[in-house]
């Protein structure tokens, strides 16, 4: 009885450890299916995590590194380009012709012309002219002359801009204005055509 009793127990063994191994086995893969999913799920969120983290602190780095100018980066350049500043458009055309410079004698002259767009009048024009050159050199006059201008008649006039001026220093006048009548001209950055 024994006998039967242990046979039957090996039978049974033989029978069921197999499956018992195979379900064992389905378990076991089962488990290390789901972690390694688990871990490759986890490890690419922590991946996600870690850049978004890391980006922040990167733009962080970058934004401190970043000298501190005390210019404001806003501010508009200096431009080198001619600006004419005319206050009295609605009756007064302006035109700049050039600003001659005279290499032997060291002089200056502007020449322009401008019409009046008004009545009739007599109007003083070249009056108070003021201008600085490239160096900071100071050239002042005070003197004019009388036109007697016609409604929509063009009238030409160049002045001669007081002082000596070096040709191989000045290259142009940083700043002009003079009156035509009570307006007051202004130009910026008027290149020298030195002769």
């Amino acid at each position: 009885m024994r006998r039967i009793i242990s046979t039957a127990l090996f039978m049974m063994a033989l029978v069921l450890t197999p499956s018992f191994a195979k379900a064992q086995n389905n378990d076991t893969f089962k488990k290390h299916t789901l972690k390694s999913a688990e871990n490759t799920n986890t490890s690419k969120e922590q991946k996600v995590d870690r850049k978004a983290k890391q980006a922040p602190v990167r733009q962080a780095v970058k934004e401190e590194v970043k000298p501190q100018s005390k210019v404001n980066p806003t501010a508009k350049k200096p431009s080198n380009e001619l600006v004419i500043i005319n206050p009295c458009k609605d009756w007064l055309d302006f035109e700049f012709i050039e600003l001659a410079g005279s290499t032997s004698e060291q002089t200056l002259s502007l020449t322009f012309n401008f019409t009046n767009r008004n009545v009739n009048e007599r109007m003083y024009v070249g009056y108070n002219i003021l201008a600085y050159d490239d160096n900071g050199g100071e050239h002042k006059c005070y003197g004019g002359k009388y036109f007697d201008t016609k409604t929509d008649v063009m009238i030409s006039h160049t002045i001669e801009i007081p002082g000596k001026v070096l040709p191989s220093k000045v290259k142009k006048l940083a700043h002009v204005s003079f009156k035509i009548g009570d307006c007051e001209i202004e130009m910026r950055n008027v290149p020298i055509e030195w002769r």
